[in-house]
């Protein structure tokens, strides 16, 4: 196996491992382990779709496909970074408003 393939597979076994765990009420959604687990996967799948689909030709996917599954994976970065990050970032007490790129430090 390539090594891209076992970081995806083990970053999809964790992520199965996270589910169950909150599905079994261990933890939560908001947990930072969950969060960071969630934060890679949607980054890496993203950085796997961008560059295997721009670099391999697939002879079944014509150039507009290929387009779309690129910005599919644009779309799970934003996510990651958008969404999941000021998360992990509210956990440990600094506030990130990703859109005005502004960090803020709650007042005593």
């Amino acid at each position: 196996m390539k090594l891209y393939q076992i970081w995806i597979i083990v970053l999809k076994i964790s992520m199965i491992i996270q589910i169950a765990l909150i599905l079994g009420n261990k933890h939560t959604e908001d947990d930072i382990v969950y969060l960071i687990t969630d934060m890679l996967f949607k980054t890496s799948l993203g950085i796997f779709l961008i560059f295997y689909f721009s670099v391999n030709s697939v002879a079944s996917i014509n150039g507009w496909d290929k387009l779309f599954i690129e910005f599919g994976g644009v779309l799970l970065m934003f996510d990651a970074w958008y969404d999941d990050f000021p998360k992990i970032l509210e956990k440990y007490g600094i506030y990130f408003n990703p859109y005005t790129l502004t960090i803020k430090k709650p007042v005593d």
